[in-house]
């Protein structure tokens, strides 16, 4: 698990992504991601313009966290599966129902968003069984 859930910004978001993309060993890339805060009129854009990084990085599946991020989805189309979170809850459920041994999975957003949750429900509910 890469933990980076406490800030985001267009530069360490596709930094954070082609580091994903590195790993070796691994079955899938699972990329949880929620908005970067505090953008102004460019946030859609800067959103968007992530789409190149995930698609090198061959992230195999996408959660989308939060309304902000329809851009993303959208600028991606159908290269990568993505699922769709309204909010922290809802993204650790989903990826609980779809992690399978051999995954690596990248939390990622702005700290208010409290992705941080994600991780730790994670990291609670894998230590309680084999996977």
């Amino acid at each position: 698990m890469i933990d980076e859930s406490y800030n985001a910004n267009p530069a360490s978001m596709a930094a954070t992504i082609k580091s994903l993309g590195t790993e070796r060993g691994i079955e899938r890339r699972i990329a949880v991601l929620g908005p970067m805060r505090e953008l102004g009129q460019h946030s859609e854009s800067l959103h968007a313009a992530l789409a190149p990084s995930l698609v090198e990085a061959q992230v195999d599946v996408l959660v989308l966290v939060g309304e902000d991020m329809r851009p993303l989805e959208d600028a991606l189309g159908d290269r990568v599966q993505v699922t769709r979170a309204r909010d922290a809850e809802q993204a650790a459920d989903a990826v609980l129902a779809m992690l399978r041994p051999g995954d690596a999975v990248l939390v990622k957003a702005s700290n208010s968003v409290g992705l941080s949750r994600v991780v730790e429900r994670l990291t609670r509910e894998l230590a309680e069984c084999s996977i």
